[in-house]
């Protein structure tokens, strides 16, 4: 609850998904938002050197969780999972966690 804790403190919102669809774009923003100086081609070889792969790569860290932690963690984000409207995608990433951790 970052943004309610602290709500004169700028932020900004961005999904892992709007990072691997439009990295140029999302990067641009957070780093136009920071002021720091950047060359833009620098940042487009930033990407090309590594490329985001969505399928392979969202929720690949959850195994480090176990199925209480995965729960607390989830319980803590609730807000943001409505807000981006990812209840099924989470739903789906924790019946495939225990399926994983139960064999």
């Amino acid at each position: 609850n970052y943004e309610f804790k602290y709500p004169y403190t700028p932020f900004i919102w961005f999904r892992f998904e709007d990072i691997c669809y439009c990295p140029e774009h999302v990067l641009e923003r957070l780093l136009d938002s920071t002021l720091a100086p950047y060359v833009n081609d620098d940042l487009i070889e930033a990407i090309k050197t590594y490329p985001c792969d969505l399928y392979t790569e969202l929720g690949s860290g959850l195994s480090i969780y176990n199925v209480d932690e995965l729960g607390y963690v989830v319980e803590s984000l609730a807000l943001y999972i409505r807000q981006f409207g990812y209840e099924e995608l989470v739903l789906s990433m924790i019946e495939n966690h225990e399926k994983t951790h139960s064999e």
